[in-house]
């Protein structure tokens, strides 16, 4: 686990804090009220409308979350927006450390995969 040996592995802070406070300033402002009015069952003040309110906002946030991630995947080819992907990832400072298997358990790793190969070559020959 984290063991790249080029040490490229970066994630994505900045798109989720980024992501969560746009989320939070345009669905409440414009996409709410016209569900509102489009579905006016949502509206309403009883436990049912309260259920179904909260699936619907839940689906509307985790398709924004899918196709805003699909957006930063392909705009990380635009040099700029990689490099802001980069400076605002936790990642890039030297306080937040990546996890470094113990010198045991990569050693484990490391002859797990070789059995693996070589089971694989046997198979391959015969």
């Amino acid at each position: 686990m984290n063991q790249c040996p080029k040490r490229a592995i970066e994630t994505a802070h900045g798109f989720i804090a980024g992501f969560l406070v746009l989320f939070n300033l345009i669905m409440p402002a414009l996409v709410y009220p016209a569900l509102y009015t489009i579905v006016p069952v949502l509206s309403g003040a009883g436990i049912m409308a309260r259920i179904v309110r909260f699936i619907v906002k839940a689906a509307l946030m985790l398709s924004a979350l899918f196709l805003s991630y699909r957006v930063l995947h392909r705009g990380l080819r635009i040099r700029a927006i990689e490099r802001l992907a980069v400076l605002t990832s936790l990642t890039h400072f030297g306080f937040w450390r990546r996890y470094r298997a113990p010198v045991a358990a990569r050693a484990t790793i490391v002859s797990r995969e070789k059995e693996i190969m070589t089971d694989r070559a046997r198979m391959t020959l015969s």
